[in-house]
């Protein structure tokens, strides 16, 4: 019996261009409820994820002023291996710091890359994005340890313990070598996320004046093993729709916080994303990427981040069961598949009564559809569970005409943009 996405694939190749009707207006006090009914919850029950509710809004940048959850712990060891990555850049090539990031901003705005990315739409098993669930058992979650999806931190120095720190999602994709005798002398990975992150913190970043410790900054990358990644430089933005692409240093670090030493890593890869320049038709089922995934229970006395990422019941907690609901144009009206309607919106739903969304965010979508996608996610991967290739990028949450609140994502073909078109080169 086919599946119902198989037979709205049928359909939409098979009507052509949808008439479009006169969307209903938004209901703002639905909307203004739901919101509040998310917001409650999470005020209520800030032990979910081991999260305190200071910690909503990681993606705008705040201070850590008392690490007294465990992620809140987690942004303060990212802020100590940061200071020691930079004392260790002095010594050699230092990482970019926002100077050279707002710098690039201007320079790179929609920019193109002369290197192609692979169309992916059906990777080979070996390069399936790795995926895990509230239901996966120990040996699934052994060999899924490492999935591609990284930790995104933009942290800004000023006394100690008054650090700035605004943190969102990514991931890698291929190329990264291919650009060492292209575009840069480095040869490191280079990743996707948001661009909103990446605006919020420029926007409000001041030029310091002189030269100081104090007036430092740096962007890292995390991967789910604990190795960090400095930026090296930013390569893209595309500010219309919502995406930016960094290099990383080809150096990774540990950072072991009891000794407060970071140790150089050789000899270690950074796993890449398949991307599908093809989009997903309506009822797929997605896996979406979950801050939930991020924020490992803390030990008494002690703090190892691998320890602490890789536990069973935090890796269950990286992924939430979703279905692809619709897809929107620029200006917000419903778009198809199959046609020449341009889709620049991905809209998900949380299956919130599958057993295989993690339990905390089941008992929250409950309450309120507005608590997906978590503060955080931004940047992760959205991926078809069926040919496991990365086929959106999430943004957020967007309402619908009726005030339901649903998931948001960029449209993985958008991804392409960066890149160099196959067989054709750069675009004139």
């Amino acid at each position: 019996m086919p599946q119902k996405a198989d037979i709205e694939r049928v359909k939409n190749l098979a009507t052509g261009d949808a008439r479009r009707s006169v969307p209903l207006p938004d209901t703002a006090s639905m909307l203004v409820k739901r919101l509040n009914d998310a917001m409650n919850y999470w005020d209520e029950n800030p032990d979910v994820y081991h999260m305190a509710s200071e910690n909503k809004n990681i993606e705008q940048h705040h201070t850590v002023d008392h690490p007294s959850s465990a992620f809140s712990a987690m942004e303060r060891y990212l802020i100590s291996a940061s200071r020691q990555i930079l004392n260790m850049g002095k010594r050699s090539s230092s990482p970019a710091d926002f100077q050279h990031i707002q710098s690039c901003m201007d320079a790179s705005v929609n920019e193109q890359l002369d290197i192609e990315l692979p169309y992916e739409s059906v990777p080979k098993p070996e390069r399936r994005v790795a995926l895990t669930n509230a239901k996966s058992a120990p040996d699934d979650i052994n060999t899924a340890l490492d999935d591609g999806v990284l930790l995104l931190c933009y942290i800004e120095f000023s006394e100690l313990g008054k650090e700035k720190i605004s943190i969102c999602s990514g991931f890698a994709v291929q190329g990264g070598d291919k650009l060492a005798s292209t575009d840069t002398e480095a040869s490191g990975p280079i990743i996707v996320s948001c661009a909103h992150t990446l605006e919020s913190v420029m926007q409000n970043y001041v030029k310091p004046k002189g030269s100081s410790a104090d007036n430092e900054s740096i962007v890292l990358a995390m991967t789910r093993l604990g190795h960090i990644y400095p930026v090296h430089t930013l390569l893209s933005y595309l500010p219309g729709q919502d995406l930016s692409l960094f290099q990383l240093s080809p150096n990774a670090y540990s950072f072991d916080l009891d000794s407060f030493q970071v140790t150089p890593l050789h000899d270690t890869s950074m796993r890449t994303l398949p991307v599908s320049p093809y989009p997903a038709v309506i009822n797929t089922e997605l896996s979406v990427s979950s801050f939930g995934g991020w924020v490992p229970d803390a030990t008494a006395g002690s703090f190892s981040i691998k320890e602490g990422l890789t536990q069973h019941d935090v890796v269950r907690n990286r992924w939430a069961h979703a279905k692809l609901t619709g897809y929107r144009d620029p200006i917000g009206r419903q778009a198809e598949t199959g046609t020449y309607d341009e889709l620049a919106q991905l809209d998900f739903q949380l299956d919130w009564d599958s057993e295989e969304t993690p339990e905390s965010l089941r008992e929250a979508a409950m309450r309120s559809t507005a608590v997906f996608p978590i503060p955080g996610s931004s940047g992760g991967p959205v991926v078809d569970i069926h040919s496991g290739c990365v086929v959106g990028v999430v943004r957020g949450q967007r309402s619908s005409e009726l005030g339901d609140v649903r998931g948001d994502a960029v449209p993985a073909e958008k991804i392409f943009e960066f890149f160099a078109l196959p067989g054709l080169g750069k675009r004139k």
